[in-house]
């Protein structure tokens, strides 16, 4: 009698992933629980966390699916850990495609193929905006991880036309492969009582890194409080990044500094909280692999006021609430106006419903299935 052939087995890695569920985090959380969701999946998955991050995945887990809890100390560590354990890892665990979710790709075994997610080039396009130490690495190491890929998943074409332009050699890899958008509900949640801003309010939702130019929106806000006498708040929430210094400064010199609040680091049930209670939504961002948060306010029934930087016009329908500039003045006449009138003029939110973790996980099997196709194909890139 002869025995089922084993199925394959893929490893996802997930140790990137961070405490908060934002940007790329979110990316690798949720992929990660709709890919082990997949009913008839052609695969075995092991998932690669850290161990704190095991409960997360482990009510996901389908017969023959397995967790590889890996410790990590810190950022150097990470490296170590990429360079060195993950790829004996491979080897003890029998992977026969690893999906590298966070630029990172290890050295993998001959003949075992590697996809690697690239979320944006943020480092090549606005190096000014990151640490000196990241910049040299990733600017020397990224070349060296795309070239061990058989695949690369960029999340937008925006961010794949910037990987073509940079590295022109690696284009026949590039996929693009949209994130889910529908991680949120869409209706309302009871009311958080924890650090409640007060309505009316307009919400922006960021991590406060340099690039999604949080002080410019201080500006417009001012205006919209001086000029137009809007009886509304500014709430300014996210994550601490390396532009937090420079927006609570800001805040801090404003003429309406007792308007604007900053919520840092606010949990999940409180985001959702302020995102259906605002008035509208804010962004500003100079640069987006694909930019969860205004998807995610459109998604809870927000208006929403937009720079249409590369990936705000892929993604979104063309509106008067996308603006082609950065000029503070007429960004709050338009507002203004907008609000006077019940916001009559927002994007079409039917792009929406394309955009689910269940269409981006089918696509991403999908990929992996080619790149079984290929694995007899000897891969390994020192």
């Amino acid at each position: 009698m002869n025995e089922p052939h084993p199925q394959p087995r893929v490893g996802l890695d997930c140790l990137a992933l961070l405490g908060r569920p934002t940007g790329a985090g979110l990316y690798i959380r949720q992929l990660a629980c709709s890919l082990l969701n997949q009913r008839n999946r052609p695969f075995q998955l092991i998932i690669f966390c850290k161990p704190h991050h095991v409960g997360l995945f482990a009510p996901w887990l389908q017969p023959g699916d397995r967790l590889c809890p890996v410790p990590i100390l810190n950022r150097l560590h990470l490296l170590f850990t990429y360079e060195w354990l993950v790829p004996m890892l491979l080897v003890r665990y029998h992977i026969q495609l690893f999906h590298a979710t966070h630029y990172l790709a290890p050295p993998v075994p001959r003949g075992v193929p590697l996809a690697l997610t690239i979320h944006d080039l943020g480092l090549f396009l606005h190096p000014h905006r990151y640490s000196l130490g990241r910049r040299l690495y990733l600017r020397t190491r990224l070349p060296v991880f795309l070239r061990r890929a058989r695949r690369i998943i960029a999340i937008s074409h925006t961010t794949a036309r910037h990987l073509k332009a940079f590295f022109p050699q690696q284009a026949s890899k590039i996929h693009v492969i949209y994130h889910g958008t529908d991680h949120l509900p869409e209706t309302a949640p009871p009311t958080v009582h924890s650090r409640k801003a007060r309505p009316p309010f307009l919400l922006a939702v960021n991590a406060f890194e340099s690039r999604k130019n949080m002080p410019f929106l201080i500006e417009v806000f001012e205006h919209l409080k001086q000029r137009y006498r809007m009886p509304h708040r500014l709430v300014l929430a996210g994550y601490p990044a390396n532009g937090l210094a420079e927006v609570a400064a800001r805040c801090h010199r404003s003429p309406v500094a007792s308007a604007i609040e900053l919520c840092i680091q606010p949990d999940e049930e409180e985001l959702l909280s302020l995102y259906h209670r605002a008035d509208a939504f804010l962004s500003a961002s100079l640069l987006e692999g694909f930019g969860f948060t205004p998807l995610e306010a459109l998604r809870c029934g927000r208006p929403v006021f937009l720079y249409a930087n590369d990936t705000v016009r892929e993604l979104f329908p063309p509106s008067p609430a996308l603006f082609n500039h950065l000029d503070a003045a007429l960004w709050a006449e338009q507002i203004f106006r907008q609000w006077l009138a019940g916001f009559p003029q927002q994007p079409d939110r039917a792009f929406l419903q394309s955009l689910s973790w269940q269409q981006c996980a089918r696509e991403t099997m999908e990929l992996y299935h080619t790149c079984f196709a290929l694995r007899e194909e000897p891969l390994h890139v020192a």
